[in-house]
Parts: C-alpha cells; sequence; structure tokens
C-alpha cells in the first residue's frame, strides 16, 4: 500500500520532488567530496613527504669552502643534528632556459634551479607516480614550466649556463613535494648525473647548495630550528618539515571553503524540506482527513510521508556518492599534477559516512516536521484546511490609500506584509549565496590591487626588473655602486621616453632573538637602496632612521613577544647587531616573518637572497600598462612585471587559486537560486490556485498575475542582495582573516570594487533568478476560472 501511494504521490507532484531530490544529490555530493579532498589532500602530502624521504630541517647556502666549515662545525658541535646531506644546484635565469620559437619563454618570477637527480634526500617522482629516472639527454620539467611554455613530453628544450649549451628532450613532467608548491617560490628543472656535471666543470661556477637535516630522537623542528639559528650560519633560506605542507594551505583551504559551501547547501535543502513537507500536508488536507476518519492512525500516515522522502534522499545520496568522486577528481586536478595522491579506505569510509550523516539528518527532520499531521482531524476535510479563525489583526495595505501603486504591486507588497513566513527561506537562501559570491571577489580585487604590496610590506610601486645580470652586478658590487648601477638602467630606460624612479629591494635570512641567544627565530631582513624608509607603510610607530633602529612584522613581534622601544639582537654578515624596534608592520613575505632595516645602515650585498629593481614612473599622464608593454618590448632580456604580477608571482599564484573557487561557488550558488526559486513559485501557483483563477475571473490577464508574482520575487531578491552585499563588505575581512593571517597579514582591509560589488553580479543573480521564476510561471495559463474551488 505505502509504495503505491508512494508512486502516485511521486508522479503527482513531479517537479517538486525533482527539485528536493536533485538538492539532495547536490548536498550528498558536495559534502562527500569536500571531505574526501580534505581529507586526501592532506594526508597526500604526508604520504609524498615520506616517501621522497623529506628531511627535518632545510637550508640553502652559497657553495664556498666558508659555508661548508661553518655547517661541519655546527653539526659537530649540535647535540641535535643526526644526519647532514647536501645537494648541488646551479640557479638559472629565464635567459638560460631556451624554449623553441613556437612555445615561447618561460616568464615566471621563481628561482629555478637545474639539478641532478636526488638519490638520497627529497626524491623527485614523474607525472605516473614512479621514481624519477633519466638517461642522458633526458629532463624533467616541473607543471609549471609546461603550463607556461606549452612543452609536450617528446619536444625539446635546451639549458645554455657556463658557456655550456646542451639540448634535452622532455621525458618526464616531475612530482616535487619539496619546492614543487607555488607558494615556495623555487622549482628544479633535473637532468641525469653525467649531464650535470658537464655545467659545474669550472671554478668559477656560482652554484648552491640544499642542505637536508635529520634530528635525533628526542628533539623537535623548532629545536633543530633554534640550533641552526644559533651557529649563525650564513644561508639563502631555511625551513623545516611542517613548513612544506605549509605551503599547499590554498589546495587544503580550498577544500574547507567547499565544505563550507556544502554545509550552507544542506541547510538550505533542510529548510526546502520543511517548506514542501509542510505545504505537501496543507494541500493534503483531504486526503490525511479522510484516512483519519477511517481509522488510520498518525503514525501511518506520518509513515506514508516519512518513506517518500527515505526515498529520495537514499537515491539522491547514493547518486551523491558516485558522483562525489568526479567531482572530487575534478577539484583535485591541479594538485594531483604535483603531488602524489594516495586514495585509500579510509577516504571511501568518510565520503559514505558524510551521506549517512545527511539521511540520517533528513529523516529526524522529516518526522519533527511531520508532526504536524498529529494536530489535523477529519473535520479538516469538511473545511478544506481552513478553520476560519484569525487570532490577530491584518497588516494588509489599503489599496484605497496607494493611489500611485500599481494593482500588481499592491499584492506583492500585501503577499510579503502578511505573509513573510512564506518567503523566508528564499530570503536566506539569496542572502548567504550573496555573500559567498561577494567575498572572494573583494579578496582577489585585494590581491590584485596596489594595496597588496603594503600587505607584503613592500612600498609602492609600478613596476619590478630583474635579470641574472642584475643579480649577479648586484652581489660583485657594495653598496655605492649597486646604487649607481641602478641609476645606469633608469638612464636607459629615459632613452625611450619612460620616466622612472628605481630603486633596490634586497632580502637576507638571519636569524633574530630577544633575550637569550637560542629562543632565536629565522626572518627575511629587507633593506632598501636608494630609497626612504619613511615611504613605507607601518601599522604602529616610526619608520626607522638611524642604523641601529629596525622595523619587525607584527608575526615577529609576537613570537618574540616584544613591541616598539625593544631591542632585539642578530647577527648580519658576521657581525653582532643590537637593534631598537621603532616600528610595526605587516609582511606576507616569508610567512610574515620579516624585518627592515634602515637605509642608514650600511652593508654589502654578500649572501643576500633576492634582489628586486623597482620603480614608480614619474609622469602624471603615463599609463603604467602602456609604459610596461614599452619597456618589455625595448628590453626583452630583462624580466619587467607590474606590480599586480609581482605580487601574484610572489604570493604563489593564490589569485588564479581563489578565481577558480570563485566561479564554482558563483555557479553553485546560482543553480541554487535558480531551483529553490522555481521549486518556491511552483508550490505558491499551487496553493494560490484559486486565488490565480478568481483574479482571472474579474478580468485579470496572464500578463497581470505574472507581473505580480515576478514582483512579489523580486523585492525579496532585492533586499536579501543590499543585505548580502552590506553583510560581505562589513564582515568579509573577518572571515577571511584567517587565511591572510596565516600568510603573514594581521590587518587586512578588503578592497571593494563597486561596479562589480553594486552592479555586475547582483544584475547577474537577478537575471538568473527572474528567469527561474518566469519559467516557472508558464502554467498560469491552464489555469481556468473553474478551478477557483481547486477541485481535483
Amino acid at each position: 500500500m505505502y509504495l503505491k501511494i508512494l508512486k502516485k504521490d511521486l508522479k503527482r507532484k513531479k517537479s517538486m520532488n525533482a527539485i528536493l531530490f536533485i538538492f539532495m544529490i547536490l548536498a550528498s555530493m558536495l559534502i562527500a567530496g569536500s571531505v574526501n579532498m580534505l581529507y586526501t589532500t592532506s594526508t597526500a602530502i604526508e604520504h609524498f613527504k615520506n616517501i621522497s624521504n623529506v628531511p627535518d630541517f632545510l637550508f640553502l647556502t652559497y657553495a664556498n669552502e666558508g659555508s661548508d666549515l661553518d655547517i661541519k662545525n655546527w653539526v659537530e658541535e649540535s647535540k641535535i643534528v643526526n644526519k647532514i646531506d647536501s645537494d648541488d644546484m646551479l640557479p638559472l635565469s629565464k635567459e638560460d632556459i631556451i624554449i623553441p620559437k613556437e612555445y615561447g619563454t618561460y616568464d615566471e618570477a621563481t628561482l629555478i634551479m637545474l639539478e641532478a637527480v636526488p638519490t638520497q634526500y627529497n626524491l623527485i617522482y614523474n607525472q605516473n607516480d614512479e621514481l624519477l629516472k633519466l638517461k642522458d639527454g633526458e629532463i624533467a620539467i616541473p607543471y609549471g614550466l609546461k603550463e607556461a611554455s606549452g612543452l609536450e613530453i617528446g619536444e625539446t628544450m635546451s639549458i645554455m649556463k657556463e658557456g655550456v649549451s646542451k639540448e634535452f628532450t622532455v621525458a618526464y613532467y616531475l612530482k616535487d613535494v619539496t619546492l614543487g608548491s607555488d607558494m615556495m617560490g623555487i622549482k628544479r628543472i633535473i637532468i641525469n648525473e653525467n649531464d650535470y656535471a658537464k655545467y659545474i666543470k669550472t671554478k668559477e661556477t656560482v652554484s648552491i647548495k640544499l642542505w637536508s637535516v635529520m634530528k635525533n630522537e628526542g628533539y623537535s623542528d623548532i629545536e633543530v630550528a633554534k640550533s641552526f639559528g644559533t651557529a649563525s650560519i650564513a644561508n639563502l633560506v631555511n625551513f623545516d618539515n611542517s613548513t612544506i605542507t605549509a605551503t599547499y594551505i590554498m589546495d587544503i583551504l580550498i577544500a574547507g571553503i567547499m565544505i563550507i559551501v556544502s554545509i550552507f547547501l544542506i541547510l538550505i535543502s533542510f529548510l526546502v524540506l520543511r517548506f514542501t513537507i509542510v505545504f505537501t500536508v496543507q494541500e493534503d488536507y483531504k486526503e490525511i482527513g479522510v484516512m483519519k476518519a477511517i481509522g488510520i492512525k498518525n503514525k501511518g500516515i506520518r509513515r506514508i510521508y516519512i518513506i517518500k522522502y527515505l526515498s529520495i534522499s537514499l537515491i539522491g545520496g547514493v547518486i551523491g556518492f558516485f558522483l562525489s568522486f568526479l567531482y572530487t577528481n575534478i577539484m583535485m586536478q591541479r594538485i594531483s599534477k604535483r603531488i602524489i595522491m594516495q586514495t585509500t579506505y579510509i577516504s571511501y569510509i568518510l565520503a559514505v559516512g558524510s551521506v549517512a550523516f545527511i539521511i540520517v539528518i533528513t529523516m529526524m527532520f522529516c518526522m519533527m516536521c511531520s508532526r504536524k499531521i498529529n494536530k489535523m482531524s477529519a473535520i479538516d476535510a469538511i473545511r478544506q484546511g481552513g478553520t476560519g479563525e484569525r487570532f490577530s489583526a491584518s497588516r494588509k495595505l489599503k489599496l484605497s490609500k496607494r493611489h500611485l501603486m500599481s494593482t500588481q504591486t499592491y499584492l506583492a507588497l500585501s503577499d510579503l506584509i502578511s505573509g513573510f513566513k512564506r518567503f523566508i527561506i528564499l530570503m536566506i537562501t539569496f542572502l548567504f549565496g550573496t555573500v559567498l559570491i561577494i567575498v572572494p571577489i573583494n579578496v582577489i580585487n585585494t590581491l590584485s590591487s596596489g594595496e597588496i604590496l603594503q600587505v607584503m610590506g613592500l612600498p609602492k610601486f609600478d613596476v619590478s626588473i630583474y635579470s641574472n645580470e642584475i643579480f649577479t652586478r648586484a652581489l660583485d658590487s657594495n653598496e655605492k655602486e649597486f646604487i649607481k648601477y641602478i641609476d645606469e638602467i633608469e638612464q636607459d630606460i629615459s632613452v625611450i621616453g619612460v620616466n622612472v624612479d628605481l630603486h633596490g629591494e634586497a632580502g637576507w635570512m638571519i636569524n633574530i632573538y630577544a633575550g637569550e641567544v637560542a629562543n632565536n627565530i629565522s626572518v627575511m631582513c629587507f633593506k632598501a637602496f636608494n630609497y626612504s624608509t619613511e615611504k613605507g607603510t607601518y601599522l604602529k610607530g616610526m619608520a626607522p632612521k638611524l642604523p641601529n633602529e629596525i622595523a619587525i612584522s607584527t608575526i615577529v613581534a609576537q613570537n618574540l613577544d616584544v613591541t616598539i622601544g625593544d631591542t632585539i639582537s642578530c647577527s648580519i654578515q658576521g657581525k653582532n647587531n643590537e637593534f631598537i624596534v621603532t616600528a610595526l608592520f605587516q609582511s606576507m613575505n616569508n610567512m610574515g616573518k620579516s624585518i627592515r632595516l634602515s637605509e642608514a645602515y650600511e652593508m654589502t650585498l654578500e649572501g643576500c637572497s633576492g634582489i628586486s629593481v623597482l620603480g614608480l614612473f614619474t609622469d602624471s599622464k603615463s599609463n603604467i600598462k602602456s609604459n610596461i608593454q614599452l619597456l618589455k618590448e625595448a628590453f626583452p632580456e630583462l624580466d619587467i612585471k607590474s606590480s599586480t604580477e609581482y605580487a601574484s608571482d610572489t604570493l604563489g599564484n593564490v589569485t588564479d587559486q581563489i578565481d577558480g573557487m570563485r566561479n564554482l561557488i558563483l555557479l553553485i550558488v546560482l543553480g541554487i537560486n535558480f531551483l529553490i526559486t522555481c521549486l518556491l513559485v511552483k508550490m505558491l501557483v499551487t496553493k494560490e490556485k484559486p486565488e490565480i483563477a478568481m483574479l482571472k475571473s474579474i478580468g485579470f490577464k496572464n500578463r497581470d498575475i505574472r507581473k505580480w508574482q515576478v514582483i512579489r520575487i523580486a523585492i525579496i531578491l532585492v533586499v536579501s542582495i543590499i543585505l548580502g552585499v552590506i553583510l560581505a563588505n562589513t564582515t568579509g575581512s573577518l572571515l577571511t582573516s584567517g587565511i591572510f593571517r596565516f600568510m603573514g597579514a594581521t590587518q587586512m582591509k578588503l578592497i571593494i570594487e563597486p561596479m562589480q560589488v553594486y552592479v555586475i553580479y547582483p544584475i547577474i543573480i537577478l537575471a538568473v533568478t527572474l528567469s527561474a521564476v518566469f519559467v516557472t510561471l508558464v502554467p498560469i495559463r491552464k489555469i481556468q476560472v473553474w478551478d477557483i474551488n481547486n477541485q481535483e
């Protein structure tokens, strides 16, 4: 009997059941897929680190006898270090990487290292998840190089360095967990050991060593880092094992955000379910009344509805479960190209558990909502579902007092005022959907604006200039010679009619401490050349002016428990120094651990980790984009980027990842809006069939009735969008603070683009939602005057 009733009900209410069914599929797919993705991604990184034999601590130094001796002494004196090993690497500039003209050039800002196949630590795998092995003449390249150049396996490229040029065949795309993240800023190109030996045959070759440190049992990674800092070993960069995992945070974060979106969808599904059950019960008052009249108990009647929604939940959950794996594969396409993914039985258990949880909660919710049946009686069938009683005054508008208001607008406003509860689900959906769309847009606009430079701890600039020659000349120069060289570049640029004010920015990896030297932390130390520190942006205090003054990031201040006026100590280029903290700033460089020296502090560029030449165009009428294009055409040998491109490369293309997430969320939200609107309008039209028939009987045309329905939904939508935009703009910084704080920014104010936030995307939401209204209102023309009694 129950199956016959279920079959009949499903046929009678096809559209409502179909929409609810789609919601269950989407909710199951998103929550199962997102949980699976979060678990798989986080565990895959740890698994990949284990099979790649990633050490406990890593650091890079220039290959020279002095550094090697300092490292040897540290290892011998330290009780923490168990083993240490190094791999030799050769830094490449974009000029050293020769790609056939049909593919273009490699123009990324990351530091590229040429290395022989590692054999002990930081192992590398190919795209087939096999340990990398190369023959003479073969080369393995990172996916970043493949994506930038279009090089396919089997095609050729050349490496020209130190007077040696050799053509290689691309044999594999490599997977490198140690340096493979976009946020790491260093990438490796791997060749055979015999081929690599040809490039380092001369003593003049400047190479870099990647040192791998394994600690003794009983010590933490932090203790290794502090011991290394105490030794004051000059290094380019250092990081521990956990930092590698942190560089993949955006991939993990995207999975977490999609779980939040999934929870939002589940909550909407429950609201839809409640609305559907209540509506269905009210619509079935005659059937329920008859069943009670012939002696069927409440449990039996409720069981009919529970079986119906259990069927929809089970089938939707099963379909959503299988679709979740397709969704997971699509979402993990990018990271699966960079690390080895590992699917375990736990992934399936989590996916099944997520779907089962949704089904159980759905049924509990269904049982709770169906309790309304207990209050209905057989007499309701006679009264057609109403009692004729009213316990509150009517709040409807008076049409006689609204002369300037159209009849359709009056009807819409009257419905909203007197029966707002019916539209709450729409308002909640539209409001939170708008927030989910607007917040990522504001984040992208912020990351793409000039304001991001201040958050990165850099002065405002329009263009960055870099080349291997600039780096080499800087290392061989003192401060005055480097400034003179920058002036020469400035003069060369002025010849083509572009006026720019250039200055140098250099960074060193050092260790600082406040109090005991053992409690040191590794930071990136920045110094500007030919540029006053007063032009920088600081959160608190005054820019450092004297040689013994320093500005530190808020993250450093928190780690060392110091503030303005306190003293910190460090060793820079072999000199022990004490500095007075005069200012606090925020920086997303080196995960927020940065300091800035005064321009008055004298030092050479020896041992610096990186050098940039940054500039502001001085002509007020100049166009930044056109100037940058002129520079690229006039100086093809230079790596020239806008401030936005520079920031994007430094942050590891975070903007692109958030942009992709935004597009997915936009599709999901628009889809939800469309389905919810179709469902609600369909229910309202069904329930209001007698009223619509009555309106037709007194002369209302189909277009008038459609206008009434459209205005009603449009008012809800416009109010929800306005509230959603206000909520997104006021709380967006709070919602995203965790992301930016992890990267080092402690005070992030989102940039709002009015045209996008207040015009473009609201219009898109409005257009999609109203299209759903028009589609659903097509059956109105089938309602006839004799439907005034709603008799079936």
